[in-house]
């Protein structure tokens, strides 16, 4: 199996400028993911990385068992800050939804 191992400092790198400020990831958090995914000294693995992302919600290989019950978050868990509901969009302008969700 091909591990596809990265140097943990291009790991750490790529994850704060991928998904860094939208997660709100901190260095200290970053470098927790960094240390769980550590096979050595200096290497990260990337594939199981990856493979923990694109299956956190969903099942792989989904369309060839679609009767899989799959779990789902509760609404509202996986943000950290509520918008609320949308009021009356799409029919209001664009400034009047945002100024309704955003106050």
């Amino acid at each position: 199996m091909n591990l596809m191992l990265f140097p943990d400092h291009q790991f750490a790198c790529g994850l704060a400028l991928a998904i860094g400020k939208e997660a709100q990831l901190t260095r200290e958090e970053i470098q927790k993911v960094v240390e769980f995914y550590r096979v050595d000294k200096d290497n990260v693995r990337y594939r199981e990385f990856c493979d923990m992302l694109e299956n956190a919600f969903t099942v792989p290989h989904l369309e060839k068992k679609p009767m899989t019950l799959v779990a789902r978050p509760p609404e509202g868990t996986l943000g950290r800050v509520s918008l609320g509901k949308f009021c009356g969009w799409p029919k209001n302008s664009v400034e009047e939804t945002c100024a309704c969700c955003f106050g």
